[in-house]
């Protein structure tokens, strides 16, 4: 059987916790203090104790005391004024009493210190508000009673006394007065200064005195127009390259310090070409063009197709932005629609390859056929060019003549048919075929590469039969480029990408330490450019079979998280490529050997290529060791792939 139940315990309570902390002591009046503390739950009352040195806390009979009911709040009166007192706090209840609170200290009725302050601006333009502020910074813990605000203006001081009215929670908020500018001319010069004052009637100290500047607003003139001899013709329409734009600041008594210019398309459209030849989309409001420009003058900027890319039958916002030395800015806008006859003219080249160094030599031109039709007649079963000269335009397609019309004549050229306005059937040739070298034009040269990147090999080159460039590193098994063309006077671009070209190297090449130019050759004195040299440096020909293991690296981290299954993987820019080649050299090809010792020792990137067609610039560890019995040396080549240009 069970016992019956016991008799109630008694109710079992706790002392309180000692407050963390006094938040704050703040004189009232000349004799009296507020102090707040952090809250305590369970406490019935508080004991404030006081005295004007923290040494006779526990030791002294110096040392004065209040208890008050409210929770987190006490005053203490009868102080002395200018006396620093150093107070604490404790917690009490019917079961005890709390540990104290770290003693605090505050000087009762002092000056108050110079105030911290700021504006809204530090340059202004005339008519534009100015707003001053300032924060009271206390002493004895008081609030802001007044402030006197001194303004000195063309040399004449004045002072303004103003009450603090804020109250409650808001009454140490950041005071500001705002100073209206309307009256003041360009060059005003406002010097300022703010003094506070708490419980005291005195006031404390100054605060800095601070100036504000006041300038006529900025203005900006921007203009396009065609021509830098006629300013004063602004246009809305761009007919051609180049054309210009002005920017022009004031007033004079400012000076510029800087110009950013923006301009940004109005229009949506998707069929640009870039200067690599691809196709981008250019959306309402992308950039199209921005640059600074760091210059005391007035802006005056030629756009060319050189650094702008504009589409015919679009529209444009240039924005220019310029910055004063009076810390000023004004910004000036306008728009512009672009309207030419537009020329795209597809690029050619002739390429050779060196088959010492395997590399390419690259004549890119932009050229016209102007092409002479000459009348044949048919005589003894021939057809014979007379010297009478046929306007092409009066003809439609050109035919080729079932009966033998389009073979070669007896002076080797090929001869059509053609139906004129008159619908008679005219026989006539091709003759004096010529072409001539566009002016106007500039030109670029791309290599493509393995993985379908391109890089530059020359850009900005000039339509001219002498200009050829040369490729240090095509692909082993084809070489592949892509020539540009952009039209100078409209930046119209058109590109070619040349047939592949077969290089046909089977050995393994590395080089190093090189350079490579474009040249021009004299036509006149010089009939094949191949005799040309293409580069100088350090050359490695491995004509062995090579293993190749490769190993790629993404930049990739795996995270595991609690409650999930799997990691999660986060990937990054950096795409490693860190092959190994492997290759045995016969040990008495002393001059491999020697490259690779040479190899070994370079500290900088290398550029290497192997007969499948890739080819990039890489770091290269070379190992290899020599046995005494063995006929070939075994190499290893550790690459790691790098970022490089050409």
């Amino acid at each position: 059987m069970e016992s019956g139940w016991s008799p109630y315990s008694s109710n079992v309570g706790t002392v309180p916790a000692t407050p963390k902390e006094i938040k704050s002591i703040k004189t009232l009046t000349e004799t009296s203090v507020e102090l707040k503390w952090i809250k305590v739950s369970n406490a019935t009352k508080f004991t404030i104790e006081y005295t004007t040195q923290k040494k006779y806390f526990n030791s002294s009979t110096e040392v004065s005391s209040i208890t008050v009911t409210e929770n987190g709040k006490a005053q203490v009166t009868g102080l002395t004024l200018g006396e620093r007192y150093w107070f604490r706090v404790k917690a009490i209840n019917d079961i005890g009493d709390s540990g104290w609170t770290k003693a605090k200290d505050i000087i009762v009725g002092k000056k108050s210190a110079a105030p911290t302050t700021w504006s809204s601006t530090t340059t202004a333009t005339t008519g534009e508000d100015v707003t001053l502020y300032w924060v009271h910074n206390s002493e004895d813990g008081s609030s802001q009673t007044y402030a006197e605000l001194e303004l000195t203006i063309n040399g004449i001081i004045t002072t303004k006394k103003i009450k603090n009215t804020n109250t409650g929670d808001d009454i140490d908020k950041t005071s500001k007065y705002t100073l209206s500018t309307i009256s003041y001319k360009t060059g005003t010069q406002i010097k300022w200064r703010v003094r506070t004052r708490g419980i005291l009637d005195t006031y404390g100290d100054w605060s800095i005195e601070r100036v504000i500047d006041i300038y006529a607003s900025p203005t900006l003139e921007l203009t396009v127009y065609k021509s830098e001899s006629e300013p004063d013709t602004p246009l809305d329409s761009i007919n051609s390259f180049p054309f210009y734009i002005s920017a022009i600041a004031g007033p004079t008594t400012q000076t510029p310090v800087s110009y950013y210019l923006l301009i940004t398309s109005n229009d949506l459209y998707d069929d640009e070409i870039d200067e690599f030849g691809n196709n981008k989309i250019v959306r309402e409001g992308d950039e199209i063009y921005s640059k600074y420009f760091d210059t005391s003058d007035n802006l005056l900027v030629e756009m060319s197709a050189g650094n702008i890319n504009l589409k015919n039958g679009m529209s444009y916002t240039a924005t220019c932005i310029v910055s004063m030395d009076s810390g000023l800015t004004a910004e000036s806008s306008v728009e512009f629609t672009v309207d030419w006859d537009e020329e795209a003219y597809i690029p050619n080249a002739e390429i050779g390859i060196d088959e010492d160094t395997y590399a390419a030599v690259i004549h890119p031109y932009c050229s016209e056929s102007v092409i002479t039709y000459y009348k044949v007649e048919l005589t003894d079963g021939k057809y014979v060019q007379t010297e009478t000269v046929i306007e092409d335009d009066l003809y439609g397609d050109i035919l080729t003549d079932d009966s033998g019309i389009g073979v070669s004549t007896t002076n080797g050229r090929l001869v059509y048919s053609g139906v004129n306005t008159d619908g008679e059937d005219v026989l006539y040739c091709i003759d004096d075929v010529t072409s001539d070298i566009i002016e106007g034009v500039k030109l670029a040269v791309y290599r493509r590469e393995f993985d379908g990147e391109f890089t530059e090999i020359a850009s900005d080159l000039d339509n001219a039969s002498n200009t050829f460039v040369i490729d240090p590193h095509p692909a082993l098994d084809y070489a592949r480029y892509r020539i540009v063309a952009t039209t100078e006077s409209t930046g119209a671009v058109a590109y070619y990408d040349m047939p592949s070209i077969a290089v046909g190297c089977k050995e393994v090449i590395i080089q190093w330490d090189e350079e490579q130019y474009s040249f021009d050759i004299d036509l006149d004195n010089l009939n094949d450019p191949m005799d040309q040299p293409t580069q100088a440096g350090s050359m490695l020909r491995l004509p062995y079979n090579i293993d190749i293991s490769d190993k790629y690296g993404p930049d990739v981290e795996l995270v595991e998280y609690i409650g999930r299954k799997h990691p999660v993987s986060y990937y990054g820019t950096q795409r490693g490529e860190s092959p190994t080649w492997n290759v045995e050299v016969e040990k008495t090809d002393e001059e491999t050997i020697y490259g690779l010792r040479r190899l070994a020792i370079w500290p900088g990137d290398v550029y290497v290529r192997e007969p499948s067609g890739s080819g990039y610039w890489a770091h290269v560890v070379v190992s290899f060791s020599q046995k005494h019995l063995e006929l070939t040396i075994p190499v290893t080549l550790d690459i790691t792939r790098v970022e490089g240009g050409m």
